[in-house]
């Protein structure tokens, strides 16, 4: 790069030119470095000088480029251009080659005072070009394919376009093989005046091509200005190209003659035509009145030049009167339906798209009661469609809970219109989701919707009951627990309104054949299945396909609240030991689904038969006995409770051999899952063995870091503990050496059950007794800490001492507390069921369990006490 030459051309100095130029001819000039790239045309003449070839080595322009890019375009006064301008003049007189040549973008000098927009520069590059030659220059394209046009388009310079169009009026045609268009770009700049001088100075013979196969009319309707849409016009003389071939446009078969391509299709994923883009848009997202009067008129101006499009189809099959609904704007929608021919209206109001949905359909869904009264005053019988089933705009407005809209649609049908719904369903089938005031307004109006079941044959009081009690269901296991807290209460009123409008929907079962009740029971709607029960007595008899009363149905799904209500009622004694098709009582469906809770509830009714076979031959006994997994397992798990119930009380078991029902039910499942029995106690062993090991870990810490620490070493009795003969520190001496045996015993245990090359019932034994003894030394651990804290709290803090050592055996008491509810609640059902002696055998069970949680208590405490009692008399 020149320094020099580069300032020159860059401040216009004219005369510095000229002195440099001189001086290069005289050889007083030094060549510009090697790198410097200037593109020079083929039929140029002479090789120029090359002082003036490569100014700038980056972009490589010519010293005419530089002067170009300049020209005063930077707000510089009338000298400066006239500087710029005899600069140029400079320049071409000693190269004139340079007014084509080419950057390594392929600029020339005019691409640069057209993107400059400065005039007198445009015109001075125009005029030094020969006649021959400026179709040449004007034409020439960059590395991107545009013109100086492009440029000057760009820089919004309307005095460069009109000039440049004035010397060349088909250079707004140019790229012709497709590209983006001055024309587009002007669109899409939103030049309107220079849209409609290159359309003017063209005579409309330009192209309208835009990136990616659009074209002007493409940016165009995103702008919503009616003025630009004319230039349509001109392509039913053949100047405008073709859409590309992915467009989609659905046309009516009577249309008449083909319509313009132009606005056949304008998005080719919907495969949209200019008039579902107009319409989409109305003005529909919150714009003013003027613009919804702009885009009302591109509306007008694409129907008049085709007509057709008012029908035409989407890839979805939605006209644009759809797309009008879909945006709630009212004017667009009248106006579409008074450009419709009166003999056309009624096609173009009841056509349905692919989801079998008219414009109604999308006007509901918009929420727009305006639309909808004007579709339904032009059409009266638009809510009867779809007539063949599927989604309603009535049934649509219940969904959506649009009361109004609803109200209109049928005052404006004169209640002729479709109630239908997805999946065989009917609008009374959503009303009963949405409230009592929907309801009613339905029952008004059509009766018979009761009647009616969805393809599952579930019919609107079955919907009523299962939604409604499952959103509340929650809210009452809380207000049991929250008696001091309001929680609302589960409402029957949508049920009642049902049953009392058609009453024999009680009676009508669903295709699995599940009656109201039924649902009521599986839901825990404890108030409906009331009111049922109360309604309708014989109701409680009912049967579903498998033969299940609601009382099963409640046992199975642990609806506590049901079974309870159904014990305490005597005209239901019946219900509790009625048998299923499988011959099961509602006491072999408790024992199954292994739920306590609804076990006893039944099993402590005195109505209740303990001894009824199913169609296997089991009573509830038998089957409690088949549905314990075999192997190992935690003892007080539900299904263990309810059989250890069962036992206790003394219940019947089937008639059949002993050795057969064991051999089928314990031991052949037993032979079977012996590998899972074995991966199952590898899991147990791996949990139990790290809490084995920390406590070993911790208690064997402990025994040398004794709490209030050591006597020193010059004092008598150097080296012992300092509270060495404290009845507490005894006492946390016995617990930490106790846990630490304990876990010890526990950890070898555990090694014995994790090996797999023993025999299986000797790991289960191992594991066993390891789970005994870990247990224990985390009792002596809890102990040992209780009793170290005290130990050196007391002296200072007596009171935070004695309450750490009531607080921490919570640790211990947690650890047993579900096996201690299921106790208790075991107790009254088996006194009940079985009198005093069973209940005296579950009073040792207890005992028993006490003892051996609690033993290391004993331990540590008695050895202390003796212990100390033993020092005393020696001392």
């Amino acid at each position: 790069m020149h320094p020099k030459l580069l300032m020159a051309c860059r401040v216009g100095d004219a005369q510095r030119l000229k002195d440099l130029v001189s001086e290069e001819s005289a050889g007083r000039v030094p060549l510009p470095p090697p790198d410097l790239v200037v593109v020079r045309l083929a039929d140029e003449g002479p090789a120029p000088s090359s002082l003036l070839e490569g100014v700038t080595s980056v972009e490589g322009d010519s010293a005419l480029h530089v002067v170009a890019s300049r020209g005063g375009g930077d707000g510089g006064s009338d000298g400066e251009l006239l500087s710029f301008l005899e600069s140029a003049k400079v320049i071409h007189e000693r190269a004139r080659h340079l007014l084509h040549a080419r950057n390594k973008k392929g600029d020339t000098p005019l691409h640069y005072a057209a993107r400059a927009g400065v005039i007198g520069m445009v015109s001075l590059l125009i005029d030094l070009a020969a006649t021959g030659e400026r179709w040449q220059l004007l034409r020439g394209m960059n590395a991107s394919g545009e013109t100086a046009l492009h440029e000057a388009v760009r820089a919004g310079s309307k005095d460069v376009v009109v000039r440049l169009m004035a010397e060349d009026c088909e250079l707004a045609g140019f790229p012709r093989d497709g590209g983006i268009s001055p024309l587009y770009l002007a669109v899409l700049l939103d030049e309107i005046d220079i849209a409609r001088s290159l359309y003017a100075m063209s005579h409309g013979n330009l192209s309208y091509s835009g990136p990616g196969g659009q074209n002007a009319l493409h940016a165009a309707v995103l702008r919503g200005k009616g003025t630009y849409l004319p230039t349509c016009s001109i392509e039913s003389a053949g100047r405008v190209p073709l859409p590309p071939p992915d467009l989609v446009v659905v046309r009516l078969a009577d249309e008449g003659p083909a319509p313009s391509s132009l606005l056949e299709g304008v998005t080719s994923v919907e495969g949209d035509s200019a008039l579902h883009v107009v319409a989409s848009r109305g003005g529909g997202d919150g714009g003013s009145d003027g613009e919804l009067l702009s885009f009302l008129e591109s509306a007008k101006v694409i129907h008049e030049r085709a007509r057709h499009l008012l029908h035409a189809r989407n890839k979805k099959g939605d006209t644009p009167l759809h797309y009008a609904a879909r945006a709630g704007v009212i004017g667009m929608v009248s106006l579409l339906i008074d450009l419709a021919a009166t003999g056309e209206r009624w096609q173009l109001l009841r056509g349905m798209n692919a989801s079998g949905e008219t414009a109604l359909h999308e006007a509901v869904r918009a929420g727009s009661k305006d639309v909808v009264v004007r579709l339904m005053a032009e059409d009266c019988e638009l809510a009867g469609f779809p007539r063949d089933g599927g989604i309603s705009p009535l049934y649509l407005a219940v969904l959506l809970d649009e009361i109004d809209i609803a109200r209109s649609l049928y005052a404006m049908s004169h209640g002729n219109l479709s109630y239908s719904g997805p999946g065989g369903q009917n609008a009374l089938h959503a009303a009963v989701l949405r409230g009592k005031v929907m309801t009613e307004m339905l029952l008004d109006w059509n009766m018979n919707l009761t009647e009616q079941g969805d393809r599952d044959g579930c019919t609107p009081l079955h919907f009523s009951i299962s939604q409604v009690a499952g959103q509340n269901h929650g809210m009452f296991s809380y207000a049991n627990k929250l008696p001091w807290m309001c929680f609302p209460t589960l409402t029957t009123d949508t049920p009642f309104l049902l049953l009392q409008t058609n009453p024999s929907s009680a009676y009508q079962p669903d295709d699995s054949g599940s009656f109201p009740i039924h649902i009521a029971a599986a839901v825990g709607a404890n108030k409906t299945v009331s009111m049922f029960l109360q309604t309708f007595p014989d109701s409680s008899s009912l049967r579903d396909a498998k033969g299940r009363s609601f009382l099963h149905v409640a046992v199975e799904k642990k609806r506590c609240s049901i079974v309870k209500h159904a014990c305490r009622i005597p005209s239901l004694k019946h219900v509790l030991n009625m048998q299923d098709n499988d011959g099961n009582t509602a006491l072999h469906l408790a024992v199954k689904v292994g739920d306590t809770k609804t076990f006893f509830l039944l099993f402590r009714n005195q109505h209740v038969r303990t001894n009824l076979t199913n169609k296997n031959g089991q009573t509830p006994r038998d089957t409690s006995i088949c549905d314990i997994p075999p192997g190992l397992s935690y003892k007080w798990n539900p299904k263990q409770t309810i059989h250890r119930a069962l036992a206790r009380a003394r219940t019947n078991r089937g008639v059949y051999r002993g050795d057969q029902f064991e051999e089928e039910h314990i031991l052949r499942p037993k032979r079977e899952d012996e590998e899972k029995e074995s991966e199952k106690l590898n899991n147990s062993t791996q949990t139990l063995g790290i809490s084995s090991v920390l406590i070993a870990t911790v208690t064997f810490g402990a025994a040398f870091a004794l709490p209030g620490g050591y006597i020193a070493d010059d004092h008598a009795h150097g080296g012992a503990p300092t509270l060495a003969g404290r009845y507490s520190f005894e006492a946390f001496i016995v617990a930490n050496m106790l846990a630490f045996i304990c876990s010890s015993i526990g950890t070898i245990g555990l090694m014995y059950s994790g090996i797999t090359t023993v025999d299986l019932p000797t790991r289960q034994k191992h594991f066993l007794r390891s789970l005994f003894f870990v247990s224990s030394s985390l009792t002596s651990l809890v102990a040992a800490f209780a009793l170290g804290t005290y130990v050196v709290l007391a002296p200072i803090a007596h009171k935070t001492a004695v309450g750490i050592c009531v607080i921490s055996p919570v640790v211990v008491i947690y650890r047993s507390v579900g096996r201690f509810q299921r106790m208790y609640a075991l107790a009254g059902p088996l006194y009940t069921r079985a009198g005093i002696v069973p209940l005296l055998m579950l009073a040792k069970d207890i005992f028993t369990r006490m003892l051996r949680l609690y033993w290391p208590f004993l331990v540590i405490f008695t050895w202390a006490t003796c212990a100390r009692n033993y020092g005393h008399r020696h001392q």
